[in-house]
C-alpha cells in the first residue's frame, strides 16, 4: 500500500524527533558551510533558515521514498497447508529439556536440518501407499521425539498416536499440541507415555508402526518387536528408518548404528514377512518395510 508523502513525513518525524531536535544546531551550521551560507554576521539570516529548510526538506522527502520503495519490494507472507506448517516448525533449533535417556540421542543430529535430509513428507507419502487410504489408518509413531512426523500426520491419517519414554518429551509434545494443532484434530492425536520394552499399544490397535531413528536404542530388538507386532492389525506394517553405518555427516556413533541387513535380521526373527529394504531414497538413512506376518 503506498501512502502519501506527508504520511511519509510526519511517521518519520514521530520516529526520529528528539534526533532532529539535538541535531538542528550542528545541521544547521554543517549545511550551511556547505552551501556557503554559514551564519555569519554579514550572513541574511532568513535566506540562510530557507537553505537549511528546503535541504532537510529533501534529505526527508529521499530517506522517505527510499523507505516506500524498500516496503514496496518485500514479499507478502503466503500461508502453508496445516502439515507444511507444522513439518517447518518441527526443525527449529528450539531448545527441549530432556532427561539421560535422550539427551545424547537429540545431540547427535536434532539441530542438522533435518527436515531436508529426513524428507519427512517423502515418508508420509510412503505411508500413504503401503495399500488402503492413509484416511483410514491408525498410525503410532514410536519414538515421536519432538513430533516430527507426529504432528503432520495428525492432518493426514485417522489417528496418530505419538510414543514417547521421556517425560519432558510426552510434556514437549502436549504443549505442541495444543498450539500448533487446530481444535478440529485434536482427538487425531494421542500422546502416549510408554515403557522402554513396552509401547503400550493394544491389541490389533495400529495399522501402521514407524519407527524413527529409535530402533538402535531398544534394548532387546527381537524381544521388543514380537511384542510390538500384537499391537498391529491383522494387515499391519511396521517401517524402521534408521542411519546407515557408513561415514556421513549426521546421526549417532558407529558404535549404536544397526546396519541394515542386521534389521532385516531382527524382523525376521521376530516373524515379520515381506521385508523390504530401501537404502538409496534417503541420504543418510536406510528403510525397511515388514508385514506382521
Amino acid at each position: 500500500m503506498r501512502l502519501n508523502f506527508l504520511t511519509y513525513f510526519f511517521r518519520f518525524l514521530q520516529k526520529n524527533i528528539l534526533r532532529i531536535l539535538k541535531s538542528t544546531f550542528i545541521a544547521r551550521f554543517v549545511l550551511g558551510a556547505w552551501l556557503g551560507f554559514a551564519p555569519n554576521p554579514n550572513t541574511n539570516i532568513i535566506q540562510f533558515r530557507k537553505v537549511n529548510f528546503y535541504v532537510l526538506f529533501s534529505a526527508l522527502l529521499l530517506v522517505n521514498l527510499f523507505s516506500c520503495r524498500e516496503n514496496a519490494a518485500a514479499p507478502s507472507a503466503v500461508k502453508e497447508p496445516a502439515s507444511q506448517q507444522i513439518l517447518s516448525k518441527s526443525d527449529t533449533q528450539e531448545e527441549v529439556d530432556v532427561d539421560s535417556t535422550s539427551a545424547g540421542f537429540f545431540d547427535t543430529y536434532e539441530n542438522t536440518n533435518r527436515n531436508i535430509w529426513q524428507k519427512p513428507e517423502m515418508i508420509i507419502d510412503l505411508i500413504g501407499n503401503l495399500g488402503g487410504r492413509i484416511e483410514d489408518k491408525t498410525i503410532a509413531d514410536i519414538g515421536a521425539g519432538k513430533g516430527i512426523f507426529s504432528l503432520p500426520l495428525t492432518f493426514e491419517a485417522k489417528k496418530v498416536i505419538a510414543i514417547e519414554i521421556a517425560p519432558n518429551l510426552i510434556k514437549y509434545l502436549r504443549e505442541r499440541k495444543a498450539l500448533e494443532i487446530p481444535e478440529d484434530y485434536q482427538d487425531k492425536l494421542e500422546i502416549r507415555f510408554a515403557e522402554p520394552m513396552d509401547a503400550k499399544l493394544k491389541d490389533g490397535e495400529a495399522d501402521v508402526v514407524l519407527i524413527v531413528n529409535t530402533f538402535p536404542y531398544l534394548a532387546d530388538k527381537v524381544a521388543y518387536m514380537k511384542k510390538l507386532s500384537k499391537g498391529l492389525s491383522p494387515n499391519g506394517k511396521v517401517i524402521i528408518i534408521g542411519f546407515k553405518k557408513k561415514r556421513i555427516p549426521t546421526g549417532p556413533p558407529a558404535e549404536i548404528k544397526v546396519p541394515l541387513y542386521q534389521v532385516e535380521d531382527y524382523l525376521e526373527q521376530a516373524g515379520y514377512s515381506n521385508i523390504q529394504s530401501n537404502d538409496t531414497a534417503l541420504d543418510y538413512q536406510y528403510i525397511v518395510i515388514a508385514d506382521k506376518e
